[in-house]
Protein backbone atom coordinates (compact mmCIF):
# COMPACT_ATOMS: atom_id res chain seq x y z
CA UNK A 1 0.00 0.00 0.00
CA UNK A 2 1.06 3.77 -0.61
CA UNK A 3 2.42 5.37 2.62
CA UNK A 4 0.74 7.40 4.89
CA UNK A 5 0.40 10.67 4.43
CA UNK A 6 2.76 11.14 7.21
CA UNK A 7 5.43 8.98 5.67
CA UNK A 8 5.35 11.04 2.00
CA UNK A 9 5.47 14.51 3.41
CA UNK A 10 8.52 13.42 5.24
CA UNK A 11 10.47 12.88 1.68
CA UNK A 12 12.14 15.22 0.62
CA UNK A 13 12.88 13.38 -2.68
CA UNK A 14 15.02 10.51 -4.08
CA UNK A 15 16.80 10.73 -7.09
CA UNK A 16 19.31 7.75 -8.41
CA UNK A 17 21.68 9.37 -10.68
CA UNK A 18 20.74 6.89 -13.30
CA UNK A 19 17.59 9.15 -13.75
CA UNK A 20 15.72 7.35 -11.50
CA UNK A 21 13.68 9.85 -9.91
CA UNK A 22 11.24 10.37 -6.76
CA UNK A 23 8.20 12.58 -5.61
CA UNK A 24 7.01 14.38 -2.62
CA UNK A 25 3.41 14.71 -2.29
CA UNK A 26 1.06 18.05 -1.51
CA UNK A 27 -2.97 18.22 -1.01
CA UNK A 28 -4.31 21.33 -1.97
CA UNK A 29 -6.89 22.96 -1.00
CA UNK A 30 -9.16 24.39 -4.11
CA UNK A 31 -8.51 27.43 -5.76
CA UNK A 32 -10.85 30.26 -5.52
CA UNK A 33 -10.38 31.36 -9.06
CA UNK A 34 -8.28 31.74 -12.14
CA UNK A 35 -6.10 34.04 -12.86
CA UNK A 36 -3.09 34.80 -15.11
CA UNK A 37 0.06 32.91 -14.87
CA UNK A 38 -2.24 30.84 -12.23
CA UNK A 39 -1.25 27.42 -13.79
CA UNK A 40 2.51 27.93 -14.48
CA UNK A 41 2.71 29.09 -10.97
CA UNK A 42 1.14 26.10 -9.75
CA UNK A 43 3.20 24.14 -12.04
CA UNK A 44 6.25 25.13 -10.44
CA UNK A 45 7.42 25.52 -14.41
CA UNK A 46 10.45 28.03 -14.12
CA UNK A 47 11.76 30.16 -16.64
CA UNK A 48 14.21 28.67 -18.60
CA UNK A 49 16.94 30.93 -17.65
CA UNK A 50 15.67 31.18 -14.15
CA UNK A 51 19.25 29.58 -11.82
CA UNK A 52 17.69 26.32 -10.09
CA UNK A 53 18.14 23.28 -8.43
CA UNK A 54 19.80 19.83 -9.40
CA UNK A 55 19.07 17.70 -6.63
CA UNK A 56 20.60 13.51 -6.50
CA UNK A 57 21.81 11.04 -4.19
CA UNK A 58 24.70 8.84 -4.85
CA UNK A 59 25.20 5.63 -2.53
CA UNK A 60 23.65 7.03 0.14
CA UNK A 61 25.59 10.64 -0.42
CA UNK A 62 23.28 13.90 -1.25
CA UNK A 63 24.19 16.28 -3.33
CA UNK A 64 22.65 19.64 -4.18
CA UNK A 65 24.01 21.77 -7.10
CA UNK A 66 23.50 25.52 -8.10
CA UNK A 67 22.37 25.16 -11.94
CA UNK A 68 24.25 26.38 -14.50
CA UNK A 69 26.79 28.03 -12.09
CA UNK A 70 28.21 24.34 -10.93
CA UNK A 71 27.96 22.87 -14.27
CA UNK A 72 31.59 22.27 -14.88
CA UNK A 73 31.20 19.77 -11.49
CA UNK A 74 29.73 17.78 -13.90
CA UNK A 75 33.69 17.19 -15.74
CA UNK A 76 34.44 14.84 -12.40
CA UNK A 77 31.49 12.24 -13.70
CA UNK A 78 32.02 9.10 -15.53
CA UNK A 79 32.35 10.01 -19.68
CA UNK A 80 28.77 7.65 -20.44
CA UNK A 81 27.06 9.90 -17.45
CA UNK A 82 28.12 12.53 -17.71
CA UNK A 83 27.01 12.84 -21.34
CA UNK A 84 23.18 12.15 -20.20
CA UNK A 85 22.94 14.52 -17.58
CA UNK A 86 24.00 17.30 -20.11
CA UNK A 87 21.51 15.81 -22.97
CA UNK A 88 19.01 16.04 -20.03
CA UNK A 89 20.19 19.64 -19.43
CA UNK A 90 19.70 20.38 -23.00
CA UNK A 91 15.84 19.14 -23.17
CA UNK A 92 15.00 20.73 -20.12
CA UNK A 93 14.96 24.29 -21.61
CA UNK A 94 12.74 22.68 -24.31
CA UNK A 95 10.67 21.41 -22.59
CA UNK A 96 9.84 24.18 -19.79
CA UNK A 97 8.87 26.10 -23.26
CA UNK A 98 6.70 23.27 -23.92
CA UNK A 99 4.86 23.44 -20.82
CA UNK A 100 4.45 27.20 -20.11
CA UNK A 101 2.69 27.10 -23.81
CA UNK A 102 0.66 24.51 -23.12
CA UNK A 103 -0.45 25.87 -19.79
CA UNK A 104 -0.66 29.31 -21.37
CA UNK A 105 -3.01 27.68 -23.94
CA UNK A 106 -5.18 26.13 -20.49
CA UNK A 107 -5.36 29.52 -19.38
CA UNK A 108 -6.41 31.43 -22.20
CA UNK A 109 -9.42 28.31 -22.23
CA UNK A 110 -10.37 28.84 -18.71
CA UNK A 111 -10.66 32.55 -19.27
CA UNK A 112 -13.26 32.60 -21.60
CA UNK A 113 -15.09 29.06 -21.41
CA UNK A 114 -16.72 26.76 -19.42
CA UNK A 115 -16.77 23.14 -19.86
CA UNK A 116 -18.89 19.94 -18.58
CA UNK A 117 -17.82 16.52 -19.73
CA UNK A 118 -20.73 14.16 -20.37
CA UNK A 119 -21.45 11.05 -18.00
CA UNK A 120 -20.31 7.33 -19.61
CA UNK A 121 -23.47 6.04 -19.12
CA UNK A 122 -25.06 8.90 -20.36
CA UNK A 123 -22.92 8.97 -23.89
CA UNK A 124 -24.63 7.22 -27.03
CA UNK A 125 -21.25 6.00 -28.13
CA UNK A 126 -21.57 8.09 -31.31
CA UNK A 127 -17.25 7.75 -31.97
CA UNK A 128 -15.57 5.25 -30.46
CA UNK A 129 -11.31 5.04 -30.35
CA UNK A 130 -9.16 2.05 -30.34
CA UNK A 131 -5.51 1.80 -30.58
CA UNK A 132 -3.82 -1.42 -32.18
CA UNK A 133 -0.61 -2.28 -30.53
CA UNK A 134 2.55 -3.34 -32.85
CA UNK A 135 2.71 -6.85 -30.79
CA UNK A 136 -0.76 -7.79 -32.74
CA UNK A 137 0.87 -8.47 -35.87
CA UNK A 138 1.94 -11.94 -34.28
CA UNK A 139 -1.47 -12.96 -33.96
CA UNK A 140 -2.29 -12.86 -37.75
CA UNK A 141 -5.72 -10.75 -37.17
CA UNK A 142 -4.39 -6.88 -35.75
CA UNK A 143 -8.14 -6.63 -34.26
CA UNK A 144 -8.22 -9.86 -32.50
CA UNK A 145 -8.65 -8.24 -29.27
CA UNK A 146 -11.09 -6.13 -30.32
CA UNK A 147 -13.14 -7.72 -32.69
CA UNK A 148 -15.83 -9.06 -30.45
CA UNK A 149 -16.85 -5.58 -29.31
CA UNK A 150 -16.18 -3.83 -32.43
CA UNK A 151 -19.49 -6.54 -33.80
CA UNK A 152 -21.40 -5.64 -30.87
CA UNK A 153 -21.31 -1.53 -31.59
CA UNK A 154 -24.32 0.47 -32.25
CA UNK A 155 -25.01 0.52 -35.97
CA UNK A 156 -24.36 3.87 -35.67
CA UNK A 157 -21.06 4.22 -34.19
CA UNK A 158 -18.44 5.77 -35.86
CA UNK A 159 -14.89 4.06 -35.17
CA UNK A 160 -11.41 5.60 -34.99
CA UNK A 161 -8.63 3.00 -34.79
CA UNK A 162 -5.04 4.38 -34.43
CA UNK A 163 -2.10 1.06 -36.02
CA UNK A 164 1.17 1.40 -36.39
CA UNK A 165 2.30 1.97 -40.40
CA UNK A 166 2.65 -1.59 -41.02
CA UNK A 167 -0.18 -2.48 -39.77
CA UNK A 168 -2.70 0.17 -41.37
CA UNK A 169 -3.49 -2.19 -44.28
CA UNK A 170 -4.26 -5.60 -42.12
CA UNK A 171 -6.58 -3.46 -40.12
CA UNK A 172 -8.32 -1.82 -42.72
CA UNK A 173 -8.96 -5.26 -44.36
CA UNK A 174 -10.29 -6.54 -41.22
CA UNK A 175 -12.09 -3.66 -40.67
CA UNK A 176 -14.04 -4.45 -44.46
CA UNK A 177 -13.77 -8.23 -43.47
CA UNK A 178 -16.41 -7.01 -40.58
CA UNK A 179 -18.54 -4.90 -42.96
CA UNK A 180 -17.45 -1.60 -41.09
CA UNK A 181 -15.49 0.23 -43.55
CA UNK A 182 -17.80 2.57 -44.51
CA UNK A 183 -17.91 4.09 -40.86
CA UNK A 184 -14.47 3.84 -39.88
CA UNK A 185 -11.25 5.97 -40.16
CA UNK A 186 -7.89 4.27 -39.76
CA UNK A 187 -4.67 6.60 -39.16
CA UNK A 188 -1.61 5.72 -39.38
CA UNK A 189 0.93 6.15 -35.90
CA UNK A 190 4.99 6.55 -36.98
CA UNK A 191 6.95 4.44 -34.56
CA UNK A 192 10.62 4.99 -34.03
CA UNK A 193 13.48 4.97 -31.96
CA UNK A 194 16.89 6.99 -31.50
CA UNK A 195 19.99 7.60 -28.95
CA UNK A 196 20.97 11.20 -28.33
CA UNK A 197 23.75 12.00 -25.82
CA UNK A 198 23.20 8.38 -24.14
CA UNK A 199 19.59 8.78 -23.89
CA UNK A 200 17.04 6.72 -25.75
CA UNK A 201 14.13 7.83 -27.11
CA UNK A 202 11.09 5.96 -28.47
CA UNK A 203 7.66 6.50 -30.17
CA UNK A 204 5.74 3.59 -29.20
CA UNK A 205 2.30 3.19 -29.22
CA UNK A 206 -0.36 1.82 -26.48
CA UNK A 207 -3.28 -0.64 -27.13
CA UNK A 208 -4.54 1.19 -23.86
CA UNK A 209 -5.60 4.39 -25.72
CA UNK A 210 -8.16 5.24 -22.78
CA UNK A 211 -4.94 6.17 -20.43
CA UNK A 212 -4.48 9.16 -23.55
CA UNK A 213 -7.61 11.12 -23.03
CA UNK A 214 -10.50 13.01 -21.03
CA UNK A 215 -12.84 14.47 -23.17
CA UNK A 216 -15.38 17.97 -21.90
CA UNK A 217 -17.89 20.09 -24.27
CA UNK A 218 -18.33 23.70 -23.80
CA UNK A 219 -20.95 26.07 -23.89
CA UNK A 220 -20.80 26.43 -27.59
CA UNK A 221 -21.48 22.58 -28.37
CA UNK A 222 -17.83 22.71 -29.18
CA UNK A 223 -15.85 18.98 -27.97
CA UNK A 224 -12.62 18.86 -26.98
CA UNK A 225 -10.12 16.04 -26.88
CA UNK A 226 -7.46 16.65 -23.96
CA UNK A 227 -4.66 14.56 -23.88
CA UNK A 228 -1.10 14.40 -21.46
CA UNK A 229 1.98 16.56 -22.72
CA UNK A 230 3.60 12.82 -23.54
CA UNK A 231 3.06 9.06 -22.64
CA UNK A 232 6.20 7.17 -22.51
CA UNK A 233 8.94 9.45 -24.46
CA UNK A 234 9.34 11.55 -21.38
CA UNK A 235 12.55 12.94 -21.80
CA UNK A 236 12.42 15.36 -25.29
CA UNK A 237 8.99 16.73 -24.74
CA UNK A 238 9.75 18.48 -28.59
CA UNK A 239 8.55 14.92 -29.71
CA UNK A 240 5.70 14.28 -28.56
CA UNK A 241 4.69 10.53 -28.47
CA UNK A 242 0.68 11.91 -28.48
CA UNK A 243 0.97 14.09 -31.43
CA UNK A 244 -0.99 11.51 -33.48
CA UNK A 245 -4.02 12.22 -31.54
CA UNK A 246 -4.26 15.45 -33.15
CA UNK A 247 -5.52 13.45 -36.18
CA UNK A 248 -9.44 13.24 -34.82
CA UNK A 249 -9.48 17.47 -35.28
CA UNK A 250 -12.88 18.44 -36.74
CA UNK A 251 -14.59 21.27 -37.22
CA UNK A 252 -16.41 20.92 -33.92
CA UNK A 253 -13.95 18.87 -32.28
CA UNK A 254 -10.73 20.17 -31.05
CA UNK A 255 -7.63 18.04 -29.10
CA UNK A 256 -5.70 19.84 -26.65
CA UNK A 257 -2.32 19.18 -24.91
CA UNK A 258 -2.17 19.84 -21.76
CA UNK A 259 0.74 20.85 -19.41
CA UNK A 260 0.10 17.64 -17.53
CA UNK A 261 1.15 13.80 -17.47
CA UNK A 262 -1.76 11.50 -16.74
CA UNK A 263 -3.46 8.44 -17.18
CA UNK A 264 -7.45 8.36 -18.12
CA UNK A 265 -8.00 4.67 -16.57
CA UNK A 266 -7.11 6.75 -13.16
CA UNK A 267 -9.75 9.48 -13.35
CA UNK A 268 -13.26 9.13 -13.21
CA UNK A 269 -16.27 11.42 -12.76
CA UNK A 270 -19.74 10.99 -11.48
CA UNK A 271 -22.72 12.84 -11.02
CA UNK A 272 -23.88 12.75 -6.96
CA UNK A 273 -27.40 12.05 -5.99
CA UNK A 274 -27.07 15.79 -4.67
CA UNK A 275 -26.82 16.35 -9.05
CA UNK A 276 -22.87 17.62 -8.26
CA UNK A 277 -20.40 16.63 -10.93
CA UNK A 278 -17.67 14.88 -8.91
CA UNK A 279 -14.08 14.00 -10.20
CA UNK A 280 -12.09 10.65 -8.03
CA UNK A 281 -8.38 10.80 -9.18
CA UNK A 282 -6.01 7.46 -8.50
CA UNK A 283 -3.52 8.69 -6.19
CA UNK A 284 -0.69 6.91 -8.57
CA UNK A 285 -1.95 9.36 -11.29
CA UNK A 286 -0.58 12.41 -8.50
CA UNK A 287 2.58 10.73 -8.18
CA UNK A 288 2.65 10.17 -11.99
CA UNK A 289 3.05 13.57 -12.87
CA UNK A 290 5.31 14.40 -10.65
CA UNK A 291 7.88 11.99 -11.28
CA UNK A 292 7.65 12.83 -15.13
CA UNK A 293 7.60 16.53 -14.59
CA UNK A 294 10.70 16.32 -12.43
CA UNK A 295 11.97 13.86 -15.64
CA UNK A 296 11.78 16.32 -17.29
CA UNK A 297 12.18 20.03 -16.13
CA UNK A 298 14.22 18.65 -12.71
CA UNK A 299 11.35 20.72 -11.00
CA UNK A 300 8.34 19.21 -9.18
CA UNK A 301 4.93 20.22 -9.37
CA UNK A 302 1.90 21.08 -6.79
CA UNK A 303 -0.92 18.81 -7.02
CA UNK A 304 -2.90 21.78 -7.04
CA UNK A 305 -1.92 22.96 -10.72
CA UNK A 306 -2.70 18.84 -11.87
CA UNK A 307 -6.24 18.80 -10.20
CA UNK A 308 -7.94 22.18 -10.73
CA UNK A 309 -6.83 21.96 -14.47
CA UNK A 310 -8.63 18.33 -15.12
CA UNK A 311 -11.44 19.67 -12.37
CA UNK A 312 -11.86 22.44 -14.38
CA UNK A 313 -11.69 21.14 -17.96
CA UNK A 314 -14.32 18.77 -16.63
CA UNK A 315 -16.35 21.16 -14.93
CA UNK A 316 -16.30 19.09 -12.10
CA UNK A 317 -17.96 20.37 -8.54
CA UNK A 318 -15.76 18.18 -6.42
CA UNK A 319 -12.78 16.31 -6.18
CA UNK A 320 -11.86 13.24 -4.43
CA UNK A 321 -7.70 11.58 -4.13
CA UNK A 322 -7.94 7.73 -3.47
CA UNK A 323 -5.01 5.50 -3.03
CA UNK A 324 -3.77 2.68 -5.49
CA UNK A 325 -2.12 -0.54 -4.89
CA UNK A 326 -0.75 -3.18 -6.92
CA UNK A 327 -3.68 -5.17 -7.58
CA UNK A 328 -5.87 -1.92 -7.80
CA UNK A 329 -3.76 -0.09 -9.81
CA UNK A 330 -5.86 2.11 -11.58
CA UNK A 331 -9.63 3.33 -10.42
CA UNK A 332 -11.69 2.00 -13.72
CA UNK A 333 -10.39 -1.71 -11.75
CA UNK A 334 -12.48 -0.30 -8.96
CA UNK A 335 -15.54 1.31 -9.62
CA UNK A 336 -17.77 2.85 -12.46
CA UNK A 337 -20.20 5.18 -12.45
CA UNK A 338 -23.78 3.51 -13.39
CA UNK A 339 -26.35 6.70 -13.17
CA UNK A 340 -26.53 9.93 -10.97
CA UNK A 341 -25.83 8.49 -7.80
CA UNK A 342 -25.00 5.13 -8.27
CA UNK A 343 -21.60 3.55 -8.43
CA UNK A 344 -20.77 -0.45 -8.88
CA UNK A 345 -17.69 -1.35 -7.05
CA UNK A 346 -16.01 -4.72 -6.57
CA UNK A 347 -17.36 -6.58 -4.53
CA UNK A 348 -14.95 -9.86 -3.45
CA UNK A 349 -17.03 -12.72 -2.39
CA UNK A 350 -13.86 -14.61 -0.85
CA UNK A 351 -12.79 -11.01 0.83
CA UNK A 352 -11.55 -12.71 3.93
CA UNK A 353 -8.50 -14.02 1.72
CA UNK A 354 -7.94 -10.38 0.72
CA UNK A 355 -4.69 -8.77 1.43
CA UNK A 356 -4.43 -5.78 3.95
CA UNK A 357 -3.35 -3.26 1.00
CA UNK A 358 -6.44 -4.79 -1.28
CA UNK A 359 -9.13 -4.31 2.32
CA UNK A 360 -7.90 -0.95 3.08
CA UNK A 361 -8.25 0.50 -0.09
CA UNK A 362 -12.11 -0.99 -0.61
CA UNK A 363 -13.05 0.27 2.34
CA UNK A 364 -11.70 3.79 1.76
CA UNK A 365 -13.27 3.67 -1.25
CA UNK A 366 -16.50 3.06 -0.44
CA UNK A 367 -16.66 5.03 2.57
CA UNK A 368 -15.29 8.00 0.64
CA UNK A 369 -18.47 7.18 -2.45
CA UNK A 370 -20.53 7.41 0.18
CA UNK A 371 -19.37 10.35 1.65
CA UNK A 372 -19.64 12.15 -2.05
CA UNK A 373 -23.64 10.60 -2.22
CA UNK A 374 -23.66 7.77 -3.98
CA UNK A 375 -25.46 4.22 -3.28
CA UNK A 376 -22.97 1.26 -4.16
CA UNK A 377 -23.86 -1.09 -6.37
CA UNK A 378 -21.70 -4.47 -5.29
CA UNK A 379 -20.34 -6.30 -8.33
CA UNK A 380 -19.10 -9.57 -7.19
CA UNK A 381 -15.54 -11.18 -7.93
CA UNK A 382 -12.91 -12.92 -6.48
CA UNK A 383 -9.23 -11.93 -4.65
CA UNK A 384 -7.58 -14.39 -7.52
CA UNK A 385 -9.24 -12.64 -10.63
CA UNK A 386 -8.43 -9.15 -8.97
CA UNK A 387 -4.74 -10.07 -8.83
CA UNK A 388 -4.99 -11.09 -12.99
CA UNK A 389 -6.75 -7.63 -14.26
CA UNK A 390 -9.96 -9.80 -14.30
CA UNK A 391 -12.27 -6.95 -13.01
CA UNK A 392 -15.80 -6.67 -13.43
CA UNK A 393 -16.40 -2.86 -13.67
CA UNK A 394 -13.69 -2.38 -16.67
CA UNK A 395 -16.74 -1.89 -18.70
CA UNK A 396 -18.02 0.28 -21.18
CA UNK A 397 -21.63 2.16 -20.46
CA UNK A 398 -23.79 3.73 -22.96
CA UNK A 399 -27.00 4.72 -23.96
CA UNK A 400 -28.55 3.31 -27.35
CA UNK A 401 -29.77 6.45 -29.47
CA UNK A 402 -32.38 4.47 -31.04
CA UNK A 403 -34.53 2.47 -28.47
CA UNK A 404 -32.91 4.56 -25.47
CA UNK A 405 -32.16 1.87 -23.02
CA UNK A 406 -29.03 1.62 -21.11
CA UNK A 407 -25.81 -1.02 -22.03
CA UNK A 408 -22.82 -1.91 -20.98
CA UNK A 409 -19.88 -4.17 -22.62
CA UNK A 410 -19.13 -6.53 -19.74
CA UNK A 411 -15.73 -8.50 -20.27
CA UNK A 412 -16.57 -12.41 -20.19
CA UNK A 413 -14.05 -14.22 -18.39
CA UNK A 414 -13.20 -18.02 -17.68
CA UNK A 415 -15.89 -18.60 -15.11
CA UNK A 416 -15.89 -19.60 -11.45
CA UNK A 417 -18.73 -21.65 -9.24
CA UNK A 418 -18.88 -19.45 -5.71
CA UNK A 419 -20.87 -20.96 -2.60
CA UNK A 420 -23.03 -17.89 -1.88
CA UNK A 421 -26.15 -18.56 1.16
CA UNK A 422 -25.73 -22.19 1.02
CA UNK A 423 -25.55 -22.22 -2.80
CA UNK A 424 -22.83 -23.24 -5.91
CA UNK A 425 -23.84 -20.27 -8.36
CA UNK A 426 -21.87 -18.72 -11.42
CA UNK A 427 -19.37 -16.06 -11.11
CA UNK A 428 -20.17 -14.63 -14.65
CA UNK A 429 -24.32 -14.52 -14.39
CA UNK A 430 -23.80 -13.14 -10.51
CA UNK A 431 -22.03 -10.10 -12.35
CA UNK A 432 -24.46 -9.81 -15.03
CA UNK A 433 -27.53 -9.79 -12.66
CA UNK A 434 -25.60 -7.02 -10.66
CA UNK A 435 -25.38 -4.97 -13.94
CA UNK A 436 -29.32 -6.14 -14.99
CA UNK A 437 -31.03 -4.95 -11.63
CA UNK A 438 -29.19 -1.44 -11.96
CA UNK A 439 -31.29 -1.14 -15.55
CA UNK A 440 -28.97 -2.33 -18.11
CA UNK A 441 -28.97 -4.39 -20.71
CA UNK A 442 -25.56 -6.64 -20.61
CA UNK A 443 -23.66 -7.26 -23.68
CA UNK A 444 -20.55 -9.96 -22.98
CA UNK A 445 -18.03 -9.65 -24.48
CA UNK A 446 -15.29 -12.45 -24.38
CA UNK A 447 -12.45 -11.36 -23.07
CA UNK A 448 -8.91 -11.41 -24.89
CA UNK A 449 -7.12 -7.92 -22.88
CA UNK A 450 -6.69 -9.63 -19.61
CA UNK A 451 -3.64 -10.97 -20.51
CA UNK A 452 -2.07 -7.57 -21.67
CA UNK A 453 -3.25 -6.60 -17.83
CA UNK A 454 -6.28 -4.50 -18.50
CA UNK A 455 -9.86 -4.62 -20.26
CA UNK A 456 -12.74 -3.18 -22.18
CA UNK A 457 -12.33 -0.01 -20.24
CA UNK A 458 -9.01 0.37 -20.85
CA UNK A 459 -9.27 -0.21 -24.82
CA UNK A 460 -11.38 1.42 -25.78
CA UNK A 461 -12.42 5.40 -25.68
CA UNK A 462 -16.43 6.44 -26.22
CA UNK A 463 -15.92 10.34 -27.40
CA UNK A 464 -19.40 11.04 -27.07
Amino acid sequence: MKYSEGHQRSFLFIVLILLVFGVQPSYPDEAQSFRKGWLIKALNIPSPQAPWKFNYTVENYFFSLDMPREIELFNSLPPQTREKFLQKFKYRQKNIEILQRAARDVEKLLATKKFHSPMEYDSEMNTVVLSVHQSEERLGNPLFRHEAILKNLPDYTKIYIFAPQNLVAPVRQQVDALNLGKRTQVFPVALWEKEEGGIKLMHTNTRWVRDLLETAVDAQGMKYIFTPVASRQIDDLNRSDVDFLKKMETADQRVIRLPLFFYGGNILLGTSKRGESVMFFGEDDLEYNRTYFYNAIFSYPSDEGYILTLKALTGADKYYVLPNDSSLFHLDTVMVFLDKGVVGVIDPLDRQVLNQDDKALLENARRVLKKAGFKIVFIPTLTKRMASFLSPVNVLPFTNKRDHKRYVFVPEYPDATVLVNGKQQSLNKMIIKAYESSGYVVISIPDHLAEEHGSLHCAFMNLD
